[in-house]
């Protein structure tokens, strides 16, 4: 081979390599569901006030137990935070006009899974109670700066011992970047608020822990 020949192969060898190194290799895309499920995880905390006690909402991503996402929800309050409030097993699933709907389980054995080092790993479906009556999920839009869910109490009607009558829950919640603010009522079948948040405020946390 003469000397022409050998740079010409050697010059097609470096172009074959330079086209291989700086070819884009598209991004996969992350479902929506997925990318709420990855935005929900972590430790929410309220810091103490003269109004109010610390609060820590805690939500861990699971093993699949189906289609959807999976993720373990728990709220700490009390000087402590040693006082469990509420336990849940939360299903994240897409539905047809783009948005997600989350549906609450509650769990047959909650105590089995209250501390930081509970077996979540090991949660079955057999663990999970009957989700919360249809109507009651909590429906999520994808927002230009993150996400934005809601429970519609014109369809969430359960039966309240407290009450020892039917009431309409309604939701609202946003999520952007660490900041996750919420709020809960509940109303009468007339729609007047017997507790929880009036319009305009929030339950406000920030993540610590992602």
């Amino acid at each position: 081979m003469n000397s022409y020949s050998f740079l010409s192969f050697s010059a097609v060898i470096l172009i074959f390599l330079g086209a291989c190194t700086t070819t884009p290799v598209p991004d996969t895309p992350v479902d929506p569901v997925t990318r709420l499920a990855a935005d929900l995880a972590g430790t929410y905390n309220r810091a103490p006030s003269d109004t109010a006690e610390p609060l820590r909402v805690r939500r861990v991503r699971l093993s699949p137990l189906g289609a959807g996402e999976w993720i373990y929800y728990q709220v700490n309050e009390g000087v402590d935070l040693e006082k469990v409030y509420r336990q849940r097993v939360l299903h994240l699933q897409a539905r047809d006009d783009g948005t997600i709907a989350q549906v609450a389980y509650t769990l047959n054995t909650p105590e089995q899974f209250q501390g930081l080092d509970a077996p979540l790993s090991a949660l079955k479906l057999s663990d999970l109670d009957s989700p919360f009556t249809g109507g009651c999920e909590t429906i999520w839009v994808e927002m230009p700066n993150g996400w934005a869910g809601r429970v519609d109490p014109g369809r969430c009607v359960i039966f309240s011992e407290r009450q020892d009558m039917d009431i309409r829950i309604g939701s609202r919640a946003d999520l952007i970047g660490n900041r996750l603010r919420q709020a809960e009522s509940g109303y009468d079948m007339d729609g007047v608020r017997l507790w929880g948040s009036e319009d305009g405020e929030w339950l406000t946390l920030y993540r610590t822990i992602d």
